[in-house]
């Protein structure tokens, strides 16, 4: 069973230069009634943390994740070669993956394009 270390207060005087309320800390095995039914996080987020805190919370870590993945999008578009950078940033992507995803095809189309240029620059 969990035990909490507390403060005794033998004299209750508010004046006996014992810190606050007179009390000295010893070590004893205090048990909290009904400490031990609290077992799922669930209860202890719902009595701890209020619906509309977790929401906020939610909903901060969701907007810092988005921010988060426009930054890394940002980086990734800023280092692709100026042939396909303009098209990537034109289409917004709004996940890396489709970032990737993106650029690959454009950067497949590309070559290719030039493979058959150079095939039609030889065979001339």
């Amino acid at each position: 069973m969990p035990h909490v270390d507390a403060t005794r207060n033998d004299t209750d005087s508010h004046s006996s230069g014992k810190g606050v309320r007179g009390s000295e800390a010893v070590g004893r095995d205090v048990h909290l009634p009904g400490f031990h039914e609290v077992q799922t996080s669930e209860k202890l987020t719902g009595q701890y943390c209020p619906r509309n805190e977790m929401k906020k919370l939610e909903a901060e870590l969701w907007n810092l994740k988005v921010i988060e993945e426009s930054d890394k999008i940002e980086r990734y578009v800023g280092g692709l070669p100026d042939m396909i950078h303009g098209n990537i940033v034109a289409s917004k992507p709004k996940t890396m993956q489709e970032a990737i995803e993106m650029a690959t095809k454009l950067m497949d189309k590309r070559v290719s394009t030039m493979a058959e240029r150079q095939v039609k620059t030889r065979g001339s």
